[in-house]
């Protein structure tokens, strides 16, 4: 809704007219750093909107009932699907503040406890690495900006089982996690 006023016209002989307590959206403006949790307690899926432009962007982790992953996005201004059942965490992280909004009475909107994706920096030197532990119900990528700042870093993942999964050395890439496995990055 803008700040201007808008006229809407109807048929005299078929509508009335009244004023109302509930507001057609909930409104929730963000700005950097700043998370929110929408949770759809209604049974059809319906997408979280904003005003944002491709220049905004956000995180994003849609969750089922149960708290499992379901979907997520980094650095993005796609506005996420929310099936029926589920909840959203959604953090700012660059751009303007921006007004997400979603259907009054099938959403429930309040502040989330933490970020949707968390972000650690890893300076050079021995004595800098970090454990990265799995514990969602899909693959998850590294995310990082090694290519950006010219960095670059070390990994090794591991399955569950302990088993290494995968590694790598200098590298600037984004490398994933499977479902329980856990990652060393220096």
């Amino acid at each position: 809704a803008s700040s201007n006023p808008v006229t809407v016209a109807f048929p005299y002989g078929y509508f009335t007219a009244e004023v109302s307590a509930e507001p057609a959206y909930n409104r929730v403006t963000l700005r950097i750093g700043e998370s929110y949790r929408f949770t759809n307690i209604s049974d059809k899926t319906d997408t979280l909107e904003s005003d944002g432009t491709t220049k905004d962007k956000f995180d994003y982790v849609v969750y089922l009932a149960d708290g499992t992953e379901s979907s997520r996005g980094s650095n993005t201004y796609t506005e996420p699907s929310i099936v029926g059942g589920r909840y959203a965490v959604v953090t700012m992280v660059a751009g303007n503040p921006v007004t997400f909004g979603v259907p009054y009475r099938t959403f429930d909107v309040g502040s989330a406890a933490g970020d949707a994706i968390s972000h650690i920096d890893i300076s050079p030197g021995r004595n800098s690495s970090y454990r990265f532990d799995n514990n969602g119900s899909l693959t998850n990528p590294i995310k990082n900006n090694a290519s950006v700042v010219d960095g670059k870093f070390d990994y090794v993942i591991y399955k569950a089982d302990g088993s290494v999964h995968t590694d790598g050395f200098n590298k600037d890439t984004d490398p994933t996690i499977p479902a329980g496995g856990y990652a060393i990055v220096t």
